[in-house]
């Protein structure tokens, strides 16, 4: 008779590698939520002056895509309880 193989579990190392999968997972959302900003802020420039917009507007987009990147973030780690 033989005994199954153990599967994942306490000592199968995988605690280790959690944290770690964590903190890849919240850096990528962060990174891909404030790109469009950090993209916005390079152009603005050209942008503003092709789209015919004022400074305080491109200045409240960028605020907003900052406030949308923070929401996602505490959605995030409210789902999986931890804390951003």
């Amino acid at each position: 008779m033989t005994s199954p193989e153990p599967g994942p579990g306490p000592g199968s190392g995988d605690e280790k590698l959690r944290p770690v999968q964590s903190m890849i997972s919240a850096v990528s959302a962060q990174v891909a939520a404030m790109m469009p900003a950090f993209a916005l802020g390079a152009l603005a420039v050209t942008m503003r002056d092709d789209l015919g917009i004022s400074e305080t507007r491109l200045g409240d987009a960028v605020a907003k895509l900052g406030a949308a990147g923070d929401v996602e973030l505490e959605l995030w780690a409210a789902q999986r309880n931890v804390a951003p």
